[in-house]
């Protein structure tokens, strides 16, 4: 274990503060207790996976990973850095512990001042944080970061699979309509996948992430790619498009059920963010069989997604 700041061994009388509880975790027994403290909870569920798929550093990809305090953590932080894409700021807490809004700011801004040189570019930054801690963020972000302000920010539910929904899941044989079938994607295909994302993905990141991480793409007659959906390095479901010729027969569907398939069988838990504004997208997920919103006591959990750029 390592804690960002340790005090001497002769001050350890002292009261304790907040570099004295903030954890960063480095080591590979590090992340498995990590991986232990964060599972089977679906409010922490995109930290979890983020543990699984980045504990050892690729070549394009690296995670930092911290908590607040030590001992039951309330508060996670996550630097997901990418060589291809944006970095990803990642925040989540445990709801089960009440916490005050100073030992957020604290801890956030240790965090911050322990990652902001990594993000010291022209590149944009992506951030992920319930909407109770967005505020926070999307205030202390900018004093670390003078260079970059708010461009965009979106509100997001997550949605994700039970144990139950996953058997479910397992049990079925998706099959695509006639004329229509899942494929491997090709070079040619990741162009176009770039095409389709509206900016956010280069040919390179979408390459990257064809070859990392699972997917789903269902060609049409002829073999043209007509669907796709893809893996986040931030993780969940993301990038689901459909070629509007070959719209409303079910392969948006076909598509993320397929995905999300593959992802429990790989002992993942699926989920999505969907876009609170995307009333079709999200009305068809809240009446899904196979997608739980996360809540709490009734009430849906607001994520906000927000997007800082450096000033050009």
């Amino acid at each position: 274990m390592l804690c960002v700041s340790q005090p001497p061994v002769g001050d350890m009388t002292k009261r304790p503060t907040f570099k004295d509880h903030l954890r960063e975790y480095t080591s590979s027994a590090d992340y498995a207790e990590a991986s232990q403290l964060t599972a089977n909870n679906p409010d922490l569920l995109p930290i979890h996976d983020a543990i699984r798929h980045l504990k050892e550093p690729s070549a394009t990809a690296r995670l930092r990973l911290f908590s607040f305090p030590l001992g039951t953590p309330v508060f996670w932080f996550a630097l997901i850095e990418n060589k291809l894409e944006s970095p990803f700021l990642l925040l989540v807490r445990n709801p089960s512990t009440a916490f005050e809004s100073s030992a957020f700011e604290g801890s956030l801004g240790l965090f911050l001042s322990e990652v902001a040189e990594r993000l010291r570019d022209s590149r944009p930054i992506t951030t992920i944080a319930e909407r109770c801690l967005a505020a926070e963020l999307g205030r202390l972000l900018p004093a670390h970061l003078p260079s970059h302000s708010s461009i965009n920010s979106k509100p997001f539910n997550l949605f994700y699979m039970t144990n139950a929904q996953i058997v479910k899941l397992n049990e079925l044989e998706i099959c695509p309509p006639y004329g229509y079938s899942f494929d491997v994607a090709t070079d040619e295909d990741a162009e176009a996948i770039a095409e389709t994302s509206e900016g956010s993905l280069t040919v390179e990141a979408a390459r990257a992430r064809l070859a990392s991480l699972p997917y789903a793409l269902i060609r049409g007659p002829g073999g043209v790619p007509v669907c796709h959906e893809l893996s986040s390095p931030a993780g969940g479901l993301t990038h689901l498009f459909t070629q509007p010729d070959h719209r409303r027969i079910g392969l948006g569907t076909q598509a993320e059920l397929k995905l999300a398939q593959d992802i429990a069988r790989n002992n993942d838990t699926p989920f999505k963010a969907v876009c609170s504004y995307s009333t079709s997208v999200h009305r068809s997920s809240l009446e899904s069989a196979f997608w739980t919103l996360l809540n709490r006591n009734g009430t849906p959990v607001d994520f906000i997604v927000e997007e800082f750029a450096a000033a050009s």
